[in-house]
């Protein structure tokens, strides 16, 4: 029963960008930093509202003596007018809050029904794995842009609380955006999280100028505004150009200076320039590193990790299995999933080797492991295969067996007992 027993530790380790954050506090979940999100947007909405319609009655009570009837009740009407306003933004953000408080609970219960499942050879553990294995691959097409694929899968599984696609939906909003090589999605998304982007740290963000980043603040509407400085310079309005850094370069000069002094200098200088340094800033490359760097900031800023759990769950899958002659050709397993370049076998080329304590020998043709059940044997050209399997193939061979590695073909009997030191 001990193969069977659960690794919950393991489990639970993997299932951290499901129900922790990173930042800023290491129990917050997405859609609870989704629900804080929207009490801030409820919370400004009120006080600004309530502020005008204040002011409004302050006035309105100050002309009172010499204030028409009409007037007071046109007055009056307006103030109402707003109130209801109100009132209606108010009911959709109360909307918003129930489904991230909803999406919370049922992401816990979740995880809940986990720490009761005894074992992985119960029922309740497969039926929980697969709803675990729809989320891992709903995160990873949501990461690549099929949102509407995702929609469908996640109606089609009723697991529409254990995904955020309104996220991924803003997001391929903006990245579309920047593709078409236009700043102003990107930069609206910029203006309404300054300040939680702010608190992100640069080290966190590819690096678009030479000079090095700083500590914290994020970069990315700095690069956006020199973007767009740089297009204007393209297209050859200079005195727009000039304008728009006055503007809003500047503001950064406390801490970007290097950076503006190299964007001023690219008013000398024409895209087709010889020079190596501006032919860099005009490369349309940038707008390649502006669209990572918005995902980067974008998942820090929603608590999601920078890579989906799809991906983290296969490497730790693949440096379970990675040996030294993984890439070997001449070793190399046809059933090992690491083996295969064309597949894993490149997403396991950077990983570290496993660890194995005891060895054992896994036959290339079958992919079982030789022991004293399965004993190997040894062709003649000295390949070594499992003797299961080569007894199958020389059953349907009248008695020959060919090498998978080289095509050669040879006799059964001629195959000799390997012994394992």
């Amino acid at each position: 029963m001990d193969r069977f027993k659960l690794n919950n530790d393991g489990i639970i380790l993997l299932e951290k960008p499901f129900i922790q954050a990173r930042r800023p506090s290491p129990d917050a979940l997405v859609p609870y930093e989704q629900f804080k999100r929207a009490f801030r947007t409820y919370q400004k909405l009120i006080e600004k509202e309530m502020t005008n319609v204040t002011q409004a009655a302050s006035d309105l009570q100050s002309k009172a003596s010499g204030l028409k009837s009409e007037d007071a009740c046109q007055a009056i009407d307006g103030m109402v007018a707003k109130l209801q306003h109100l009132k209606r933004k108010i009911d959709a953000i109360k909307s918003e809050e129930e489904t991230f408080s909803e999406r919370t609970r049922a992401r816990l219960e979740h995880l809940a029904e986990f720490a009761d499942i005894p074992s992985a050879e119960c029922d309740e553990y497969t039926r929980w794995s697969k709803i675990r294995l729809d989320r891992v691959l709903a995160d990873f097409l949501l990461r690549q842009g099929y949102i509407k694929t995702v929609k469908d899968l996640a109606k089609d599984r009723d697991m529409e609380h254990f995904l955020d696609i309104e996220l991924f939906v803003q997001a391929k909003k903006i990245e579309d955006s920047l593709l078409s090589h236009s700043c102003t999605e990107c930069l609206a998304w910029c203006k309404e999280n300054s300040s939680n982007l702010k608190k992100i740290k640069a080290r966190d963000q590819p690096e678009l100028t030479t000079s090095r980043l700083f500590a914290r603040q994020s970069t990315l509407e700095f690069n956006l505004r020199v973007q767009e400085y740089i297009e204007l310079v393209r297209v050859g309005k200079l005195k727009e150009a000039i304008q728009y850094a006055r503007k809003h370069l500047t503001p950064w000069s406390a801490t970007h200076l290097k950076e503006i002094q190299r964007a001023m200098g690219l008013l000398a200088f024409r895209p087709d320039t010889s020079s190596e340094t501006y032919r860099e800033v005009y490369s349309d490359a940038r707008w390649a590193m502006l669209l990572e760097q918005f995902r980067v900031d974008n998942y820090a800023l929603n608590n999601l990790t920078s890579q989906p759990s799809l991906k983290t769950s296969l490497q730790a899958g693949l440096c379970a299995l990675k040996s030294l002659a993984c890439f070997e050709a001449k070793s190399q397993n046809l059933n090992c999933p690491v083996c295969s370049v064309e597949s894993f076998g490149a997403l396991a080329q950077s990983l570290p080797n496993s660890h194995h304590v005891i060895s054992c020998i896994v036959c290339p043709i079958s992919g079982s492991i030789m022991n004293e059940d399965n004993e190997p044997l040894v062709l003649p050209n000295g390949y070594a295969y499992s003797s299961v399997a080569l007894k199958e193939m020389a059953s349907r061979n009248n008695g020959e067996v060919t090498c998978p590695r080289t095509g050669q073909t040879f006799l059964f009997k001629q195959a000799k007992k390997a012994f394992i030191v």
